[in-house]
């Protein structure tokens, strides 16, 4: 098992700041992986707060705007 902490406990972490830092680098770029950041964001949003993207891939970044989701899925570029 693991040590690294689940992203609701890292939303908690951050409850002082506005955003979730989210590391995406070596995420696989298909639509289940942008479905599960999406679903993430929901989760987030409805704590306040704000899942931000990091270190993604072109790929990834072209897929999320190929489906209209940039505003939902904001990226650090």
């Amino acid at each position: 098992m693991g040590t690294e902490p689940t992203l609701p406990d890292r939303a908690r972490r951050h409850e002082s700041r506005t955003t979730v830092p989210v590391d995406v680098q070596g995420i696989c770029a298909d639509a289940a992986a942008v479905d599960a950041l999406a679903r993430v964001q929901v989760a987030v949003r409805r704590r306040g707060l704000e899942v931000r993207l990091r270190s993604g891939s072109v790929e990834l970044g072209r897929l999320i705007a190929l489906m209209g989701l940039e505003d939902v899925l904001p990226a650090d570029r």
